[in-house]
């Protein structure tokens, strides 16, 4: 069926959600995904100088291990500090490249799972700390968009998918 994008224009497509536009995105974009964990830490705030592109899906945001309720970088990188890598002798971090994409006009959004290690809410004991954990992303890294990755055997964990969902919903009343 033909349906209206963000913009209420005709896209002539299949229908797709209307997302807000006061966030700085634009209603059509290309956001590939960047292993943010991967050595070396991309450099996305200098990407764009070469080839345009100037969003970027950052992954993936996991469960510091199995048993432990705290949001980590694929389990190696703290949230609050975030990747980095060496280069000529000297350290660079991914939050001063993110810093450099959004001064140049392009942003980010963050991925919650992949296909490794274990998703948040599959850690966390209940809704409140899943909640509790994905806010502490979001508001490190100042973000106003998320997505979720969810692979292999997670996608059929119940546990997880209510809390996920829950959890989801939670969030969308508190950014509204």
């Amino acid at each position: 069926t033909d349906s209206a994008d963000s913009t209420g224009e005709d896209s002539g497509g299949t229908d797709t959600a209307t997302l807000p536009q006061d966030d700085g995105w634009p209603a059509r974009f290309v956001a590939p995904y960047v292993d943010a964990t991967a050595y070396p830490t991309v450099r996305i705030g200098e990407i764009p100088a070469e080839n345009g592109i100037d969003r970027y899906t950052l992954g993936f945001i996991v469960a510091a291990s199995a048993s432990t309720c705290d949001a980590s970088w694929g389990t190696y990188y703290s949230v609050e500090t975030g990747p980095s890598a060496w280069d000529g002798g000297g350290e660079y971090f991914l939050y001063d490249q993110i810093a450099t994409l959004r001064a140049g006009g392009g942003d980010v959004m963050v991925s919650f799972g992949g296909a490794a290690n274990t998703p948040i809410e599959a850690a966390c004991p209940d809704v409140a700390t899943v909640v509790d954990q994905y806010r502490r992303v979001i508001e490190t890294l100042d973000l106003t968009r998320i997505d979720f990755d969810i692979e292999g055997s997670w996608g059929a964990h119940d546990e997880s998918i209510t809390r996920r969902s829950e959890a989801i919903a939670a969030l969308q009343a508190w950014a509204a």
